[in-house]
């Protein structure tokens, strides 16, 4: 873990709202994880990264799913049960209904991180024990904390607790696990998105680069979700899911997981691994969006930030000129530290 001070700053970055009043009622249980803008930094692997090290390998990365007979759902007597009851009828009388005037909302398999390796620096193997979960878990507690729509009491025991070698999530209520993909072009460029406005989460946000939620059904590795959304190789075709955000070519020496980090403003967690595709910044445009295209902005879905010269970077993510996805600041720093290594970029952002 990256010593508090190294980077006093993270841990003094300004929060609004929701975030930044659930910061400061657990400033005690807070003094040692970074926090900026709406997210929290669990673990990180940043001291090791460089050039030739993008963090934990695939092989070096293990993870359990706990049975679909154990679905982690809210408890019965809870106001999230009732929440919950009440959309699963009103979905049962749209399929119902042939004459209906919007989509269904489908229950798609989903993942709940219960625990995991504490630790990203000492190349041991990390591994993530997950529990199954679905979609209208997800709308039910994560949305219900966005919108203010579920008591703010559901997001009060939402930090781990470390016991020896892990961080265990105990809270009652399921999380929700989202792989938040950072993807570097072969000559140093970080490929930036913007979400569409009307985006489930931070709408209008910029994200460094894509986010996808973990699936409960097809993903047995995090790096699992990472090649699904980005990686459109001839081995991703054949498999039918590769590409479902962006198409690249992600090269298989060059991907490494770097860090978790908590979301309190909708209790999700995120894994965040980068990766370096094989394609050059000059062929990043529209023509790369993936399936699912219709989630990014139509008139700037795509673009990147040259790294070359971290400065200019560092400014950005000092004093960012647009509003960035929660935890894409984490994630530019992170494509800063693949790309330079740690001291020199440590040494950039506390001289800035």
């Amino acid at each position: 873990m990256t010593e508090r001070r190294n980077l006093e700053w993270l841990y003094n970055s300004p929060r609004t709202g929701v975030v930044a009043q659930w910061v400061q009622r657990h400033a005690s249980e807070l003094q040692t994880f970074p926090v900026m803008d709406e997210s929290v930094l669990l673990v990180n692997a940043w001291e090791e990264m460089g050039p030739k090290n993008f963090g934990y390998r695939p092989d070096q990365v293990t993870m359990s799913k706990e049975g679909q007979e154990n679905l982690l759902v809210p408890e019965r007597s809870s106001e999230l049960w009732r929440i919950r009851e009440a959309h699963a009828l009103e979905q049962q009388a749209l399929a119902a209904d042939p004459n209906r005037s919007r989509e269904l909302d489908a229950n798609g398999p989903k993942l709940h991180l219960r625990e995991f390796t504490a630790w990203l620096t000492d190349r041991r193997l990390v591994h993530f024990k997950m529990w199954h979960s679905d979609w209208w878990n997800v709308r039910t507690l994560n949305m219900g904390l966005r919108d203010r729509n579920v008591p703010e009491h559901y997001r009060e025991d939402i930090l781990p607790t470390l016991e020896r070698d892990h961080y265990i999530f105990k809270s009652a209520h399921p999380n929700f696990v989202v792989v938040h993909a950072v993807v570097v072009t072969s000559d140093g460029h970080l490929i930036l998105t913007k979400r569409v406005s009307k985006s489930d989460f931070h709408g209008d946000a910029i994200s460094a680069s894509i986010e996808e939620q973990m699936n409960g059904r097809l993903d047995n590795s995090p790096y699992d979700t990472f090649y699904r959304s980005v990686d459109s190789s001839p081995k991703m075709k054949l498999s039918g899911r590769g590409g479902e955000e962006l198409r690249l070519h992600i090269k298989a020496d060059r991907i490494g997981l770097a860090g978790v980090i908590l979301e309190p403003d909708v209790n999700g967690t995120g894994l965040i691994i980068i990766g370096e595709s094989g394609e050059t910044s000059e062929e990043i445009d529209a023509r790369i969006l993936g399936r699912d295209k219709a989630e990014f902005d139509p008139t700037r879905p795509v673009w990147t930030l040259p790294l070359k010269n971290p400065d200019m970077a560092i400014q950005q993510l000092l004093d960012p000129p647009f509003k960035w996805h929660g935890s894409s600041r984490f994630r530019l720093l992170t494509a800063l530290f693949a790309v330079h290594g740690y001291d020199e970029i440590i040494q950039r952002v506390n001289s800035a």
